[in-house]
């Protein structure tokens, strides 16, 4: 212990005394706390109570990091004043929980369940805390769950939802006609199943009625189904008009009881309007739904046209203005007339011209006939003189009439008179033929002097 310590020395009968100071330094007293890790994380040992430090790890300093795999047992020596001290650290491993979760494989559109185990307590990258969470991605995605153990160490684990494309089915639905078959093709798949049992992508049905078919396509363990409908459309019934035409008309032909038609001569329209020239026979084909047909004849009666003749009562068909005649036809058996006349009643045309009857038969068969008329003015001249010395022509005249004289080339005065003994006209003249122009002179009777 510290103090002062004498020491007496005798030496031959002499004695002699000596004194020291003993100063005694305590060894430092070093700290250093024990630590709890999780496998694969490290640990920090600070060392307290001296001025200089030594650890088994070779380590100089105050406070060291250490990771061992294991627990293990650290120690270190302090020194202060020359005096040193030693401490030990145990660093205790736990071991981190066995974690484990599953993966799955899903169709697009369904939910997946994932469950974790080994651990005490979860959690989910989606917030979830429970070992089991149900997910729902729309493509092939990862998530991640942290696991602790009742030690306080957490480990992870990685579940994979892959998700699998679910197949889109086609298939088209058609349309037949009674008695008939239809194929129905699926496609978007790699299986197929239909209702009836068949396992081929095509199939052929015969319906006598509409039906649905539904077929079911599997890809990667993703399934579909989608509907086909066959329609039954009966046969049509086609009608077609027939027609009692006389030569030289159209006939209107009208098919009916379909969706379009096709006939004999080509034409695609319900209607068709028809000119034959002797009685015909046609056929038109109707066609519904899915080119379901049906076919129609039908005959357009061609009546010949009467042969109508057109008559006068008058020899030349020539009349002067005011006197009657009488037209009629024949070769029909009613008759009508232009310009107001009516057939075998007589009456008197003031002017030339043409008549045209239109003869009717029992098949209301029609035709016409032409006939001209021509009505003259008819001026009529008379002379004063009963004498064979002169002579007048044309007479009765419309445009000119002609005066000859026998008294030779001497002068001579020819005067016209009207019915009413007026003059109208005077010429003189030494030819023995004189010209006279009578067109502008209204109808009637002159007389010559």
């Amino acid at each position: 212990m510290t103090g002062t310590y004498s020491v007496v020395v005798t030496a031959n009968g002499c004695s002699t005394t000596a004194t020291s100071s003993v100063v005694v330094t305590a060894n430092p007293v070093v700290s250093v706390a024990s630590q709890s890790v999780c496998a694969g994380s490290s640990a920090t040992l600070s060392a307290s109570g001296a001025s200089t430090y030594l650890w088994n790890t070779g380590a100089t300093t105050s406070t060291v990091s250490v990771s061992p795999a294991s627990t293990t047992v650290y120690s270190v020596t302090g020194t202060s004043n020359g005096c040193s001290g030693t401490s030990t650290a145990t660093v205790t491993v736990n071991t981190l929980p066995t974690l484990v979760s599953t993966s799955t494989v899903i169709c697009s559109g369904a939910t997946a369940t994932l469950t974790a185990s080994g651990a005490a307590s979860y959690s989910w990258n989606t917030g979830a805390a429970t070992a089991s969470v149900s997910v729902s991605p729309t493509s092939t995605s990862t998530y991640t769950v942290t696991g602790t153990g009742a030690n306080g160490c957490s480990n992870t684990s990685i579940s994979t939802v892959t998700v699998n494309a679910t197949p889109t089915l086609t298939v088209q639905s058609q349309i037949v006609c009674t008695g008939g078959s239809a194929t129905l093709s699926a496609s978007g798949a790699s299986t197929y199943l239909w209702g009836g049992g068949q396992t081929t992508s095509s199939i052929t049905v015969s319906p006598s009625s509409t039906t649905i078919y539904t077929v079911t396509g599997t890809s990667n363990n993703c399934s579909s189904s989608q509907t086909a409908t066959v329609t039954v459309v009966n046969q049509p019934t086609v009608t077609v008009t027939s027609a009692t035409i006389c030569s030289g008309q159209t006939a209107t032909l009208t098919a009916g009881g379909a969706n379009s038609y096709t006939w004999s001569g080509g034409q695609t329209t319900a209607s068709i309007s028809v000119s034959p020239t002797v009685t015909a026979t046609y056929s038109v084909t109707g066609v519904v739904g899915a080119g379901c047909s049906g076919t129609a004849a039908t005959t357009v009666t061609v009546n010949d046209l009467p042969v109508v003749t057109a008559s006068s009562s008058v020899p030349g068909d020539s009349i002067c203005v005011g006197e009657p005649i009488t037209l009629n036809g024949s070769g029909a058996i009613t008759y009508t007339w232009s310009g107001g006349v009516s057939d075998g009643v007589s009456f008197s045309p003031t002017a030339t011209q043409a008549y045209t009857v239109t003869g009717t038969d029992a098949n209301t068969c029609s035709n016409t006939a032409i006939i001209i008329i021509t009505v003259d003015a008819c001026l009529g001249f008379e002379h004063s003189q009963a004498t064979d010395n002169v002579v007048i022509y044309p007479n009765p005249a419309t445009e000119s009439v002609m005066v000859r004289c026998a008294s030779g080339n001497e002068k001579k005065q020819i005067m016209i008179y009207d019915i009413a003994g007026r003059l109208i006209y005077l010429v003189e003249t030494t030819k023995t033929e004189q010209k006279i122009p009578v067109g502008n002179f209204s109808t009637g009777h002159y007389w010559i002097k």
